[in-house]
């Protein structure tokens, strides 16, 4: 029996009330984080206790069923809408068919941002955890393979068409990281009237900052505490489990040094912009409205 055919057997055992009435994918750096832990303060929202399930994708957990994955919802069985944010559902090849094979009425939330913004910073990030990456404007130069790899995930057009193939336009709301940032509250409401819990009911406190730019004190250090850093807590009892995550979030807060990264060169934002016209047209046509901002 292949893993989508036990999949499908195990899911209609599953009680709908364990299974999320809405997820949240999007571009990296784009305000999944910050919306993620916004919508876990709503009293009809039940968030899963993790950030990045990362369950639909046969790359992912896929392959440990509902089972585990349900787990990750234990206690939000009562709440009106239940949630989980993964950022990879929007890139991988595959999520798209596995989420509506297995929950096809769920409601699904892309956070996206300037594309080319969006590249520059996924590069600041990446080189906290990797000294060997070159200036960024030298990998543009030479085409760098890792270059390709934050292009690809800055492609919106053909991620969006994946899931537009499989879910009607009305299941699918964007959310652009530049409204979050502008009118955070507004932008709630406007979700929270999506996945059809009482905007009114939002806590009125704004979230810590997520992901915002920083170096590393020491890259190895960095590396170390950041490679998988959920899986290994799957084998220890929960307060255990608990108490050594904790640990584990500080020591990476105390390795991480507030920092800001350069502004890209016009010459440069132009030349990549020009890569990007078919997704931000793609995008502009989704939402109804004009992003000027992203070409210039």
């Amino acid at each position: 029996m292949s893993t989508q055919e036990h999949a499908d057997r195990t899911v209609r055992n599953i009680d709908p009330r364990r299974l999320p009435t809405f997820l949240i994918g999007g571009a990296q750096k784009a305000g999944t984080t910050a919306l993620w832990e916004s919508l876990r303060g709503h009293p009809d929202i039940g968030m899963a206790r993790l950030k990045e399930p990362q369950f639909f994708t046969y790359e992912g957990k896929f392959g440990r069923g509902f089972e585990y994955y349900t787990a990750l919802f234990a206690g939000t069985e009562s709440r009106s809408a239940r949630g989980e944010a993964s950022t990879m559902y929007l890139c991988a090849p595959d999520s798209a068919h596995l989420i509506s094979q297995s929950i096809p009425d769920v409601k699904l939330i892309f956070c996206l941002r300037d594309p080319v913004l969006r590249m520059h910073s996924n590069y600041w990030w990446d080189k906290r955890f990797r000294s060997d990456l070159p200036p960024f404007e030298e990998m543009v130069r030479t085409n760098h393979p890792q270059l390709q790899v934050y292009a690809a995930r800055s492609h919106y057009a053909v991620q969006l068409a994946r899931f537009r193939r499989h879910f009607a336009d009305d299941q699918i709301k964007v959310v652009l990281s530049d409204d979050l940032s502008a009118g955070r509250r507004a932008v709630l409401q406007d979700v929270c009237a999506f996945v059809g819990v009482d905007p009114g009911a939002l806590s009125h406190s704004a979230p810590a900052r997520h992901n915002s730019a920083a170096r590393s004190r020491s890259v190895r250090l960095q590396r170390l505490l950041g490679d998988h850093r959920r899986e290994w807590t799957r084998f220890l009892p929960r307060p255990a489990a608990g108490m050594l995550w904790r640990a584990k979030e500080r020591a990476l807060r105390m390795n991480a040094v507030r920092a800001t990264y350069p502004q890209l060169p016009t010459s440069l934002r132009q030349q990549l912009i020009a890569c990007f016209e078919e997704d931000v047209v793609y995008v502009e046509r989704l939402t109804n409205r004009s992003l000027p901002a992203w070409r210039t």
